[in-house]
């Protein structure tokens, strides 16, 4: 805050030598129209320092540079300030990347694991399907058989009663007797 006020002093200074504002008694300036003698809504006073005394202007400008030195050294901290958020941001963003590529490799890992899991369960599975089957395999052979007995059956059923049942079907189309239906009643 020191800083802005000192700064403001400065261009209050170069703003007197132009003769806007002029000294104000008891210390501070005052606007040439009859101001309130503020900048900017704040009161500015100058404190032991005469216009035309050579030391308080020695003091102005000793102070100026004190403060221009405070606003230089306030400057570089805040560069190291960005530039120290700037670097703690690329160690984040290294840190997301590093745990992407670990949670990447992790779910491959897994992956290769089930799958070699499924393998085992799945030649597990058709060993015992092998030995329960070898008893049983006679069995389908046998039901094979079966069917295609009946299939045959049934075949030679169908050429055997093909003739019989085409003349019956035959003969109850070709067959029309002209009836009137129960259901109908004849307007008198």
């Amino acid at each position: 805050m020191g800083g802005s006020v000192w700064g403001r002093h400065l261009v209050q200074e170069a703003e007197r030598k132009r003769g806007a504002l002029r000294p104000r008694v008891g210390g501070g300036l005052q606007q040439g129209a009859g101001g309130r003698g503020e900048v900017g809504g704040v009161c500015v006073c100058v404190l032991g320092v005469g216009w035309g005394e050579p030391s308080g202007t020695l003091v102005a400008s000793e102070r100026a540079s004190a403060i221009t030195t405070e606003m230089a050294s306030q400057s570089q901290g805040i560069q190291q300030l960005l530039q120290a958020e700037k670097r703690a941001a690329e160690k984040v963003a290294d840190a997301r990347k590093r745990k992407a590529r670990r949670l990447k490799q992790a779910k491959e890992e897994a992956q290769m694991e089930v799958e070699q899991y499924r393998r085992e369960r799945e030649q597990e599975f058709q060993s015992k399907q092998q030995a329960a089957m070898g008893s049983q395999g006679n069995l389908s052979a046998e039901v094979e058989q079966a069917t295609r007995r009946q299939v045959q059956g049934m075949q030679s059923s169908q050429q055997r009663n093909r003739e019989r049942v085409l003349a019956q079907l035959l003969g109850m189309v070709c067959d029309v007797r002209p009836q009137v239906h129960p259901n109908y009643r004849i307007a008198v």
